[in-house]
């Protein structure tokens, strides 16, 4: 992973991830990768890859923004945090936290 310059909260490449995070289908992607098994940020992965380079690159402030915004839906919605867990090949992100509901 490279490490990165810092991601500030109003800044372009931050307002473009959570955009994309929020979006329809970036919901819908987060919620197929949650009943596939893999963290939820390895939904989004595909998407927040095509539209950020320094995302794309690896960096490190913006693969961990990109996950804190995936949690912060997700919490909203009343999933709970697990256990950490490795992302398919050819992520990005190499692991991600896990999210479910609670039973």
């Amino acid at each position: 992973m490279a490490k990165g310059d810092g991601v500030g909260l109003a800044s372009a490449r931050y307002l473009a991830m959570r955009a994309v995070i929020g979006s329809q289908e970036g919901q819908a992607a987060i919620l197929k990768a949650i009943a596939d098994g893999h963290p939820p940020l390895c939904g989004v992965d595909p998407l927040l890859t095509q539209i950020i380079v320094d995302y794309a690159k690896g960096d490190d402030q913006m693969l961990m923004s990109a996950g804190s915004i995936v949690a912060e839906h997700l919490v909203a919605r009343g999933y709970v945090k697990g256990a950490i867990r490795g992302c398919p090949t050819g992520c990005t992100a190499g692991t991600g936290s896990s999210f479910a509901l609670p039973t």
